[in-house]
């Protein structure tokens, strides 16, 4: 047996046996190799998207062994139960360099439910002049796009300069990764938890103030939020937390350090102004010289703890218990007062 093929084994094995509380169906009984130098069963992952049958129902691991990929990525809807699992975000990589239209620009685009990725990076390598970036739909740009509930990412990777992370629709948890872009990095209509994840702004390219998050909460019975638990904010520049993407937009930021790449106001109303009283941004337990509340908004919300202790349950994204049946799973735990 060479040994590419016994490291790809052991891998396997290695992952399997660390998947805590498994039930039989969140283990993968199939898995599906991709090595761009031709040992694997494909050499693209689209190539090993397109090999999983539609309306499949038992979870399919997709392992891609280290390397770039350089191509776009579409999961669509009928392909569900994809386990993707790289070698390490900094040793495998999808990328591409487009921008445009959300849809059509996205490194990686996810329509199809029940997915899971590990220790892989997707980047758009896209990198626009300083006077294109501001205020125009013609930059973005996004390394992922999100449009599917009952979605993990662990240990991963999203790279670009705007709209890195379509954070779109959906139910969707992300561990210790790392996210990085200037404008609107974070942006979208989703219900997530981010947990242990590194923000890294890079604003200083653009020769402006950044935005981390563009939430687009759309109504007051909307479920949709970011919250942010345990974060570290840091990076190159000047940033703002976020800034209204819909006149709802709902984001938490709980117990996370923040250098002084913050802006004292921290958050902007954008194209909501007059209507603050809607909006939900919140800061608790905060640290860092980025993490000072005294020049921050004045309509900045103050929540009541029983509504910030349901953001840190399991009750906002996982009611139904669908984070633990997945592959690689990790416990949400609510963080102690």
């Amino acid at each position: 047996m060479s040994s590419s093929k016994l490291s790809l084994i052991l891998h396997l094995m290695m992952g399997l046996l660390s998947i805590s509380g498994a039930s039989d169906r969140s283990v993968p009984k199939t898995t599906i190799y991709v090595d761009k130098s031709g040992s694997g069963n494909y050499s693209s992952v689209q190539e090993a998207i397109d090999s999983i049958p539609d309306d499949n129902n038992q979870w399919i691991h997709i392992l891609i062994k280290r390397g770039t990929y350089r191509e776009k990525v579409k999961v669509p809807r009928k392909k569900q139960y994809v386990f993707l699992h790289g070698d390490g975000r900094d040793m495998t990589t999808i990328e591409y360099g487009d921008s445009g239209n959300a849809i059509e620009a996205a490194t990686f685009q996810l329509y199809a439910d029940n997915f899971v990725a590990s220790d892989i990076t997707f980047k758009n390598s896209y990198s626009a002049a300083i006077s294109n970036i501001h205020n125009t739909s013609l930059t973005w740009a996004p390394a992922a796009l999100l449009v599917a509930d009952k979605v993990s990412f662990h240990r991963c990777g999203f790279h670009g300069i705007q709209d890195t992370l379509g954070d779109a629709q959906g139910r969707h948890y992300f561990e210790k990764c790392y996210i990085s872009g200037a404008i609107d990095f974070i942006w979208g209509h989703g219900q997530s938890v981010y947990k242990h994840c590194l923000l890294e702004t890079t604003a200083s390219t653009i020769g402006q103030d950044g935005y981390i998050t563009a939430q687009g909460r759309q109504g007051a019975d909307d479920p949709s939020a970011f919250v942010f638990i345990r974060c570290w904010v840091k990076g190159e520049g000047h940033t703002y937390l976020g800034r209204a993407y819909r006149r709802y937009s709902r984001v938490l930021f709980y117990h996370t350090r923040m250098t002084d790449v913050v802006v004292p106001a921290g958050w902007s109303s954008w194209n909501y102004r007059g209507h603050e009283e809607d909006i939900t941004f919140a800061e608790v337990r905060c640290t860092g010289e980025g993490a000072s509340k005294s020049g921050r908004v004045k309509w900045m919300k103050d929540l009541p703890s029983q509504e910030v202790q349901y953001f840190l349950s399991n009750d906002f994204i996982s009611q139904d218990g669908w984070l633990k049946n997945q592959p690689r799973y990790i416990e949400i735990q609510t963080p102690r007062n």
